[in-house]
């Protein structure tokens, strides 16, 4: 190879999007096999796009052909799986021990990553929990709403829709129990969760006032919606165990709400 060589890509000189400049430091030493050559790689970028750029990294190569680390990976994609790894584990790890007794250094063990991943992305323990909260305020929410959008409710009885929905909501809170836990008792996120947690009881409330034939009677939807908020904030304080949890909570709200 000489001391400097050009390369580009074999497109027309009008659709070139980048040019690469490659110059190598002279062989030192006696013997060429072991010789190692430093390339200097210096990207010279005219329009290439912000995606496309975050393809493309600089790295040290040895001896050998040219290749471009990371070009398969596109690095934001490698940013939200590291993320997502972290809120995961943090999440499992919440779900065998209480928040205090969980570590830094154990989520990041979880995940696959360093210590250091979880304080360059979150700051800290705390920050972690906060985002970990944010991801499932905007997941559930998406859930619930799908949910409700469901055509089959458009046709389906009063007492079927209450079923239903107190199948789910009892589900969504044993399933989500130790984050929720945690939810409650975060100043921070107070606000966030029960914005979240006032979606159920509104979405019920409009459900069954197209199910029930007639003009619904004044201060129909609020009621229906304080009788999903009662039964909301038993699944949130009692014992999920219970095997005739689910009965109970469908008979309280048929009873409040007069149907």
């Amino acid at each position: 190879m000489s001391a400097a060589s050009s390369i580009s890509p074999a497109t027309p000189p009008t659709q070139s999007r980048y040019s690469l400049v490659v110059t190598t430091s002279p062989c030192r030493g006696r013997t060429r096999l072991k010789c190692r050559r430093q390339i200097i790689i210096k990207l010279l970028l005219f329009s290439i796009p912000s995606e496309e750029t975050s393809l493309i990294e600089t790295t040290e190569l040895h001896e050998g052909p040219s290749t471009v680390v990371g070009a398969s990976e596109p690095k934001q994609q490698r940013s939200r799986a590291n993320r997502d790894a972290l809120l995961d584990a943090f999440i499992s790890l919440l779900e065998e021990r209480p928040y205090a007794d969980i570590g830094v250094t154990e989520i990041a063990r979880r995940a696959g990553l360093t210590s250091g991943a979880l304080y360059g992305r979150f700051g800290d323990k705390r920050g972690l929990a906060r985002a970990a909260h944010e991801r499932f305020v905007v997941r559930s929410a998406e859930t619930m709403e799908k949910w409700g959008a469901r055509p089959t409710w458009r046709t389906a009885p009063p007492r079927a829709i209450i079923r239903n929905w107190t199948k789910g909501a009892v589900n969504f809170c044993r399933m989500y129990r130790p984050l929720m836990s945690l939810m409650i008792d975060d100043p921070d996120v107070g606000e966030q969760y029960d914005q979240l947690m006032a979606k159920p009881p509104s979405i019920l409330a409009g459900l069954l006032r197209d199910a029930i034939p007639g003009p619904p009677r004044a201060e129909f939807e609020k009621d229906v919606e304080w009788a999903a908020r009662a039964a909301l904030a038993v699944l949130e304080r009692f014992d999920l165990d219970d095997d005739e949890l689910f009965d109970r909570i469908e008979q309280l709200l048929c009873r409040m709400i007069g149907v």
